[in-house]
């Protein structure tokens, strides 16, 4: 299936100070003894892969996602998949607010998970983190909420869907995709359901 899906990328400065201003607030309800800003923008130099830099997802765009699921799906059934975690700031968004039946991340920035689960220390979730490389990551046979904040180029991602199709359609998977750049590479999904001002899909398949 071929989608013609238009990426917007002109966001108004009162949108964007809206939505960093609700990241802080969440960021200080953590109550976190470590600056996150030192890690962001800051490029995987010493792996040779299409990763992008590290950033923190708008949190309100998980909102967002989770309301492109079509009411008949029942979210508790799912297990969420961090992919390209980072510092893990989503995954505990999705753990303090949404009942799933787990939750873990992964990344393959060694740094990044190391951070990740210090931070989760403090939270008092279940949440499992771990370094791995999206493109030989094979999932657990299960209902995956799969997450991703654009966080490699087609090639990886490509590599990653190709991996684990078969499965994602066993189990009648779900990625939720923000900042979807290669949203009309994704070939295989059987539906998605686009945030077509905020670039956010959600995929079925």
């Amino acid at each position: 299936m071929q989608y013609q899906f238009k990426h917007n990328n002109l966001i108004s400065g009162l949108i964007r100070e809206e939505e960093e201003n609700f990241n802080q607030i969440f960021l200080n309800s953590l109550k976190l003894d470590l600056d996150i800003k030192q890690y962001e923008a800051v490029n995987n130099k010493d792996i040779d892969s299409d990763s992008t830099s590290y950033m923190t997802v708008w949190l309100k765009n998980i909102d967002r996602l989770m309301e492109l699921i079509p009411d008949n799906i029942k979210l508790e059934n799912y297990h969420l998949c961090d992919v390209g975690c980072g510092l893990g700031i989503s995954t505990i968004y999705f753990a303090l607010r949404y009942n799933l039946k787990s939750y873990c991340g992964f990344d393959f920035n060694k740094k990044l998970i190391r951070e990740a689960n210090y931070i989760k220390n403090n939270i008092g979730k279940k949440i499992n983190f771990e370094v791995a490389n999206a493109n030989e990551k094979r999932l657990e046979e299960k209902p995956q909420l799969l997450f991703m904040f654009n966080p490699f180029g087609v090639k990886t991602l490509n590599n990653f869907i190709n991996n684990n199709e078969q499965n994602l359609r066993n189990n009648k998977s779900i990625i939720l995709y923000a900042n979807d750049l290669w949203i009309n590479e994704i070939e295989k999904s059987t539906l998605i359901n686009r945030n077509h001002f905020f670039n956010l899909s959600s995929i079925e398949f």
